[in-house]
């Protein structure tokens, strides 16, 4: 939970306000069991017509008191989770292009955009629903204790008395949620990977005719998410299932041993309702909590996964500026491997390239040309052996230095979702027209 904190502290202020209006509310909440007791005394028994025009007006307004202090609550609420996501998202796009290029090849595209995109856009709905359902709730539930208590201690200890061994289990409940939304999400990350590499590969796929087998493989995808994803409603309708079965016990004990009190005259009819009341209010919050609790559950699976990203380490530079490349570059006994291969994609190589050289890299696909030339912009860094430039080896360079003196036209044609001029001017901001 301290993970949530961190992520809501920055909009304290926000929540505050939200809290005061969720404490209005709940007082509000107490206000309606309170007066009821007169309702049925002083209106139903004595039939005190006065008391009935003040009584209605009353309820006016404070349903439209209550529905004010909603609002004002909700709206905050919900901007405190779309500010949370907000931050999360250009924390995460920050966070991704600032990594080692290793790091792509070993958490999939669909797993990066689930992660931004699927989980941040969930939690941003659980964050919204759930925390201001524990600030009204958490009030009206202590606050309509309150009132039962002050019409009948005992039967308030009866009925409520199942509440801590129902949140028991809802806590073990809870435990089990986060890990089962964590897999789902992982599966919706593989529907993700296989979706993006259907649309970008879509012409290999017509061009090899397997355009049944790849739906059936994304089908396959699908219902892994459909199972872990139906796990995970089965926990959340259990836990449901438990407070209902729960507010049934305690009305039971109510009726019965409250039917007792009034035979007995130990408890007026004003004094029985109003209790009753509290209590059937009670129980709404009260598994509106429990809800709280599997949806705080949730948020941390989500949040974990998006942590994944924000923890990673950035690409590794030095301090070092680099103004111009004067005399040559050396590759000295440079061995390198990619991480999901078995063999060096460069293994020894021993060159140096002097300042006004034109060099061509030929060989077969799969020898290490591009391996060749990403090493020099360091967008990986050699196993063994180093790479200088004039005599000093690049991981002393600052990543922008050193990038800025390469020019690269890749093999890989990418257009940014931008005007022509804004792609052809990529990397110079401030470039003019001409």
């Amino acid at each position: 939970m301290k993970r949530l904190f961190e992520l809501i502290a920055p909009h304290k202020g926000t929540v505050l306000i939200a809290s005061l209006c969720s404490l209005v509310v709940s007082l509000i909440n107490g206000a309606f069991a309170w007066f009821v007791k007169t309702i049925v005394d002083d209106i139903f028994v004595m039939g005190d017509k006065m008391v009935l025009l003040y009584v209605a007006v009353g309820v006016v307004a404070a349903f439209a008191v209550r529905g004010l202090f909603v609002f004002i609550q909700n709206y905050f609420m919900f901007s405190v989770g779309a500010k949370v996501v907000r931050d999360i998202r250009n924390g995460l796009y920050r966070r991704i292009v600032y990594l080692p290029m290793g790091y792509f090849g070993t958490d999939s595209r669909g797993s990066i955009l689930s992660k931004a995109i699927s989980d941040a856009g969930i939690l941003q709905e659980l964050l919204a629903f759930r925390i201001k359902d524990f600030f009204v709730c958490t009030g009206t539930v202590v606050i309509l204790t309150g009132v039962a208590m002050s019409r009948r201690f005992d039967l308030t200890i009866l009925a409520l008395g199942v509440l801590p061994f129902a949140y028991f289990i809802v806590g073990k409940i809870g435990k089990r949620l986060k890990k089962v939304s964590r897999w789902a999400q992982m599966k919706l990350a593989h529907i993700t990977d296989s979706l993006t590499e259907g649309i970008t590969g879509i012409k290999i796929i017509k061009s090899f005719c397997v355009e049944e087998l790849e739906s059936e493989k994304f089908s396959q995808k699908t219902d892994g998410y459909f199972t872990h994803f139906m796990k995970s409603v089965k926990m959340i309708q259990l836990t449901s299932l438990l407070m209902e079965v729960v507010a049934g016990i305690g009305v039971a004990a109510i009726i019965y041993y409250g039917g007792q009190l009034i035979a007995e005259g130990e408890m007026t009819a004003g004094d029985f309702f109003s209790f009753m009341a509290a209590i059937l209010m009670i129980f709404t919050p009260a598994k509106r909590l429990a809800a709280v609790s599997n949806g705080l559950q949730q948020a941390r699976a989500y949040v974990e996964r998006i942590d994944e990203v924000l923890m990673s380490e950035t690409e590794k530079q030095g301090e070092r500026t680099l103004a111009e490349f004067k005399k040559a570059i050396t590759y000295d006994s440079v061995r390198f491997r990619y991480p999901t291969r078995d063999d060096h994609a460069l293994d020894g190589i021993s060159v140096d390239i002097k300042k006004g050289d034109v060099v061509a890299i030929v060989g077969r696909s799969g020898s290490g040309k591009t391996t060749f030339v990403d090493l020099l912009s360091r967008f990986y860094n050699p196993d063994d052996g180093r790479i200088l430039i004039d005599g000093k080896d690049i991981r002393e360079f600052t990543n922008h230095a050193l990038r800025s003196l390469i020019g690269i036209v890749s093999q890989d044609v990418i257009l940014f979702n931008d005007t022509v001029r804004a792609n052809i001017a990529f990397g110079k901001p401030g470039a003019t027209d001409e």
